[in-house]
């Protein structure tokens, strides 16, 4: 299947992650993504398109999903991700840290998250 690329698709770019950073989904230009899962990096990949605020992703298995962004969040699979830039904070030890770092010393932070 060809899918041409949406006139927005470029404003999705980048990591999006869920507030306990367990979900990464890194979209990349040219319609792919990347999904890690925990400490398992490119857990799922493949393609995603856009159609206004729609998201539709098919991984390199075939399998379907999508999405919705709404205010600058998205919506997937009964998953809330934020773009990592806009992750909610959480205050550890007196510090604010962007959600999707560690609270461990133990664990790494989420990859492209922004350093504390």
């Amino acid at each position: 299947m060809i899918v041409k690329k949406s006139a927005d698709q470029d404003k999705f770019i980048g990591m999006w992650v869920t507030k306990d950073g367990v979900i990464r989904h890194q979209l990349l230009p040219g319609g792919r993504y990347d999904e890690a899962r925990s400490k398992k990096a490119s857990a799922y990949q493949g393609r995603y398109w856009l159609e206004g605020d729609h998201i539709e992703y098919v991984d390199d298995t075939g399998f379907t999903a999508d999405g919705k962004f709404r205010d600058g969040v998205l919506y997937h699979a009964g998953m809330i991700l934020y773009r990592n830039n806009q992750a909610p904070m959480l205050v550890v030890m007196g510090v604010e840290t962007p959600i999707g770092f560690s609270s461990s010393l133990e664990k790494e932070p989420v990859p492209g998250n922004r350093a504390a």
